[in-house]
């Protein structure tokens, strides 16, 4: 496949997520490609994008997806996928959204962990990521396609930032030995009525595990993961459709609650 055609599959996505239009499905002028290719200019077509943004956006973290295993198995990969995180995805602590910035935003519940020290090669263990985690937030994600309809498959999402939007971090935190993130519950709440109550264990088995995976695999592509930056490690909640005029909130022991309106 050649260049030419990466980097315009590349600028295809910038121009969807710019203009906040949906675009068609990505993979069609890939379709002669077996689909370890597919996989492979999918993951090209990301870091393309990642190498154009390093001028104008600044990083401030990694988020994993596809951590159920049934969905990889649909989609047909073996691992999960990761995005970059930008500045300018951070929502501000007013928590509102704008469907209007968005192509088809959805929302998901993670924890978050913040890294309070550089991390610069592949770490062994859980306790090793731990020993370079500061604190601990309760985070929305919000997943967003820039395909229209969201008519995704593996290659999408892997070349689109792992469908990365927007994150909003609670203002409370905890230290790292201060919680059990795989049994720890939270509330999600739509419009006051409470949707789900789940912990990690329920859909997403272990955060560190994830979080070290997605460390791991950041590094050994050559991505930077300076003290401060922020690792989501994946959602607690089903993904959530969003609308106009909407009011969630995701609350659990210890965090101050984190709260979303949705406008048009």
């Amino acid at each position: 496949m050649t260049a030419d055609a990466i980097k315009q599959a590349a600028e295809t996505l910038r121009i969807a997520e710019d203009t906040s239009t949906g675009c068609n499905p990505i993979r069609e002028a890939f379709s002669t490609l077996e689909t370890p290719q597919r996989i492979q200019t999918a993951y090209a077509i990301k870091r393309h994008n990642h190498r154009h943004w390093q001028s104008t956006r600044q990083a401030s973290g990694l988020k994993i997806g596809l951590t159920s295993a049934l969905v990889r198995q649909f989609l047909g990969l073996e691992k999960p996928d990761y995005g970059l995180l930008y500045r300018d995805m951070e929502l501000d602590n007013d928590g509102t959204l704008s469907l209007a910035k968005f192509v088809a935003p959805k929302l998901e519940v993670e924890w978050a962990l913040i890294l309070g020290q550089n991390i610069s090669k592949p770490l062994t263990s859980i306790e090793a990521l731990k020993d370079k985690i500061s604190h601990i937030c309760l985070a929305f994600e919000i997943v967003d396609s820039r395909i229209a309809n969201w008519d995704v498959q593996a290659m999408e999402l892997i070349a689109d930032n792992g469908a990365g939007g927007a994150y909003l971090l609670s203002e409370s935190s905890v230290a790292v030995n201060g919680i059990d993130l795989s049994q720890h519950t939270v509330e999600l709440t739509h419009n006051g009525e409470t949707m789900h109550s789940l912990c990690a264990s329920d859909e997403l088995g272990d955060p560190w595990q994830h979080a070290l995976w997605l460390v791991n695999t950041a590094i050994e592509e050559g991505v930077s993961l300076p003290q401060g930056q922020v690792l989501l490690t994946g959602t607690l909640t089903p993904i959530a459709e969003l609308n106009a005029d909407e009011h969630w909130q995701a609350s659990t022991v210890g965090f101050h609650p984190i709260t979303l309106k949705i406008t048009q």
